[in-house]
């Protein structure tokens, strides 16, 4: 009986905030600068950020009442970086391009109507569209999927303009080429602008 009770309790907490939730959906926009680092790779060479971009439909939900909310986007990614030697008879761009997915929890302060901010933080989904990336007679192979972490906050404006900053961890490596045993991790910082309608 007890157990029925408790069911009962959270199904009616579950829809009173479902209740209270504000749905909205949006567009999300910015750029990618990417931190590329790379491992087993000779010391002579080194890599440099360049900057790539995000685009697509976001969606957030607040909850009022407790501050926290959730968001996620389906985002068009273009994530770029120069490999490049010391006397630079080598420089090459390596170019990722794909879906990301973040999914963020979100706690919102607001001071008032006109301005607000937040912080978030959740597990980050990136599908690369291109799967191989040859860098001289190496031929890295790219994850398909590539699982992360995702920090950040930012400041809400008016309501319905968000304008933010994240940091994207991956998990493991981004690339590798099992036969010479080196690999790459592309870490992304990315800085948006989100409108909410």
């Amino acid at each position: 009986m007890k157990r029925y009770l408790t069911l009962i309790i959270l199904a009616v907490c579950f829809s009173s905030l479902s209740a209270s939730a504000q749905i909205r959906f949006g567009v999300k926009g910015g750029v990618n600068i990417t931190d590329l680092s790379l491992k087993n790779i000779s010391n002579n060479f080194s890599a440099s950020n360049r900057t790539g971009f995000i685009l697509g439909p976001t969606m957030d939900i607040k909850i009022p009442l407790l501050g926290f909310g959730l968001d996620a986007s389906l985002l068009y990614s273009s994530q770029k970086a120069r490999i490049s030697n010391r006397d630079n008879s080598v420089d090459k761009n390596v170019t990722q391009r794909g879906i990301d997915i973040p999914l963020n929890l979100k706690y919102n302060i607001g001071f008032s109507k006109i301005i607000g901010i937040y912080f978030a933080a959740g597990p980050n989904f990136f599908f690369d569209l291109s799967k191989s990336n040859k860098f001289e007679d190496i031929k890295f192979k790219k994850e398909s999927v590539r699982v992360g972490l995702n920090l950040g906050g930012g400041v809400t404006l008016l309501n319905h303009l968000q304008v933010g900053v994240a940091y994207n961890i991956p998990f493991g490596d981004s690339a590798k080429d099992k036969e010479h045993g080196m690999s790459y991790k592309s870490k992304t910082w990315q800085v948006s602008a989100a409108y909410l309608f």
